[in-house]
């Protein structure tokens, strides 16, 4: 189950997110669905936070590899992985 705010939304409808979900799943031994769903929200935050920055609500899984947004893309993740004058090491790994 997804929170019903504007990340919630982007994961349970951006069809990359879909996909990473079903991929992770199918990958999983265990089937930790905790792990999966928290990977997805992960993305959708990153998806939401490429569209604070371009001021644009269409931006979806798909633009994130396009060429053109990524600086973008660059910002987005500094923006989420930077707690003050620090950053947050584990979430940018994860991030990638």
């Amino acid at each position: 189950k997804s929170r019903n705010d504007e990340t919630g939304k982007v994961y349970r409808n951006d069809i990359v997110v879909l996909r990473l979900g079903r991929k992770l799943c199918v990958k999983s031994v265990r089937k930790q669905k905790h792990v999966i769903m928290n990977n997805m929200r992960t993305f959708g935050n990153l998806i939401t936070e490429v569209r604070k920055v371009t001021h644009n609500d269409k931006i979806g899984g798909e633009d994130l590899i396009n060429r053109e947004n990524f600086e973008s893309l660059t910002k987005a993740i500094e923006n989420m992985t930077k707690q003050g004058q620090t950053f947050k090491a584990g979430l940018k790994i994860a991030i990638g």
